[in-house]
């Protein structure tokens, strides 16, 4: 019936997702989750920029449902199984994508080896972009040995060729980070007391991405640089150190700067001077200058605030992702006009909306209307 005829939408009027960009065009797809990407093969096919999905992990503690069964670790062919229950899943997400499109995949341990082999066999491993780890602070202590605090995301291309080159991303928990070293700031303490506080704080895995981000003046969050490294620089233009007047010591190479340049950062507060003239002086690099940065294959987001979150709206959802996670990942491509498809939101419904839209909060409001019992790990924001 359905290789000869295109499927109508039905749309339910209560459960509209709307966003704050009139223009946008977002959608839940309530429905069995193979025959709905089955249906969608016929409507959407080669017009999918970005797939998320966060499949059932197959731990063995009857989380995986599969023909109307539980799959636990008694099941001789629970790899065998998962492998086929997401091997026709991701041939459809493959016909989805656009030529220029990725896919991304949470997963675990339990099925992490073999879901590289499967995304080889079925995107082909040159398509392989990377795999990154996702650490958070909560762990899973009912080991015997090791706490595992981390999970998987896979990434693949639809075709690698056509996948625009230069990803970049802000800098992980910027915006926090600034906060605290402007707090620091604001409390009257000394240059290199805030210098030493900052070097603390840079210790921890969510903060990694400003080691060099130790000092802090009103204009900002900066790092320092050498002013020199060249062989035949600037030798005629004197900085005077602005506590002892006198002349600082240049580098052995000279200024890399003309006269000009460097009068300008003087003025401009641009200089991060040493205790006096016999510390040869640096350039001050902010923070807010240079916010972006290559997406990097460690990540460090924790999920407790959404947890928290959703409780506090009254929503039932085991194993959230954290929507901070999402969104980073999501911004990885730059395309804010980039269609974002989830097809494991929860094991009936499918998520389509545009990378722009600000859909999360109407989207979890509207999940627990769906006819699901019960949302758990297989669903995403």
């Amino acid at each position: 019936m359905m290789q000869d005829n295109i499927p109508v939408f039905t749309e339910v009027k209560e459960r509209e997702i709307k966003a704050k960009d009139e223009n946008s065009y977002n959608f839940l797809l309530e429905g069995d989750n193979l025959h709905s990407l089955k249906l969608l093969e016929k409507t959407h096919a080669g017009k999918i920029d970005v797939i998320y999905i966060d499949p059932p992990y197959n731990t063995g503690n009857k989380d995986f449902i599969y023909d109307d069964s539980f799959v636990d670790k008694t099941d001789g062919y629970s790899h065998s199984k998962w492998l086929s229950f997401m091997s026709e899943r991701l041939e459809i997400a493959k016909l989805l994508l656009s030529e220029e499109g990725v896919i991304f995949i949470s997963i675990d341990d339990h099925e992490q080896a073999q879901l590289k082999l499967l995304c080889d066999s079925v995107f082909g491993a040159d398509n392989f972009i990377a795999e990154s780890i996702d650490a958070s602070n909560s762990s899973k202590n009912n080991s015997n040995y090791i706490a595992v605090n981390h999970e998987y995301l896979l990434c693949y291309a639809k075709n690698i060729s056509g996948v625009k080159k230069g990803w970049l991303v802000k800098k992980n928990q910027i915006d926090e980070f600034e906060r605290r070293a402007k707090t620091l700031l604001n409390m009257n303490l000394s240059p290199e007391k805030i210098h030493n506080e900052l070097l603390q704080l840079v210790k921890y895995p969510c903060f990694y991405d400003f080691d060099h981000y130790t000092y802090v003046d009103q204009h900002g969050v900066y790092s320092t640089f050498e002013p020199g490294g060249v062989k035949n620089g600037n030798f005629d233009t004197e900085i005077l150190h602005p506590i002892t007047g006198k002349p600082c010591v240049k580098p052995s190479g000279g200024w890399r700067y003309s006269e000009a340049t460097l009068q300008e950062l003087v003025k401009k507060d641009g200089i991060n001077f040493g205790k006096d003239e016999t510390v040869i002086p640096r350039i001050k690099r902010y923070l807010h200058d240079y916010p972006m940065q290559v997406p990097k294959s460690t990540l460090f987001f924790d999920s407790q605030a959404t947890t928290k979150w959703l409780k506090r709206e009254n929503i039932a959802f085991d194993f959230p992702k954290s929507i901070d996670y999402i969104k980073h990942i999501l911004s990885y491509t730059q395309d804010n006009s980039a269609t974002v498809f989830d097809f494991f939101v929860g094991f009936r419904v499918i998520i389509m909306t545009q990378a722009n839209s600000q859909v999360n909060i109407r989207v979890l409001e509207l999940l627990p209307k769906f006819k699901i019992k019960k949302m758990n790990r297989w669903c995403a924001v």
